[in-house]
């Protein structure tokens, strides 16, 4: 039986994982509170990847002052969490995904579509239903 405090087997990490690898950036977005950043989270840290997130103002500041170089500074395999709050971001990573296309880069977390200027191949998007738990 598992504890409370083992965390609910995600649906969705398999496909989030197939994403990763072969493909730089996976969004994954959805209603608030449906568990986008604990399966970002479940998936990514066990790979190494590193968490960052744009609730923290050092963060968004630093991401919103110079989105290139925030973006040319991300270790490779980075977490961006709330990521629709710095919108200049998406065409950073896009225009750093077109100079050095590297499946698994960035998984990026947003409540919302945020209308991401790239489209096409380098980007998947993975929408993610609410979270329900019955007990």
């Amino acid at each position: 039986m598992a504890s409370a405090s083992d965390p609910i087997p995600r649906l969705l990490a398999p496909r989030v994982r197939e994403a990763l690898a072969d493909t730089p950036v996976v969004l994954i977005h959805g209603p608030r509170q449906s568990g986008k950043t604990t399966l970002a989270r479940l998936v990514g840290e066990k790979r190494g990847y590193r968490y960052y997130s744009f609730d923290e103002d050092a963060v968004r500041a630093a991401a919103e002052r110079d989105p290139v170089g925030f973006v040319a500074e991300l270790p490779a395999h980075a977490i961006l969490d709330e990521v629709q709050r710095v919108p200049a971001l998406f065409t950073a990573i896009k225009a750093s995904v077109d100079r050095r296309r590297v499946a698994g880069r960035c998984p990026g977390i947003s409540p919302t579509p945020p209308g991401c200027p790239a489209s096409g191949p380098s980007q998947h998007r993975q929408p993610l239903r609410p979270l329900i738990t019955t007990a």
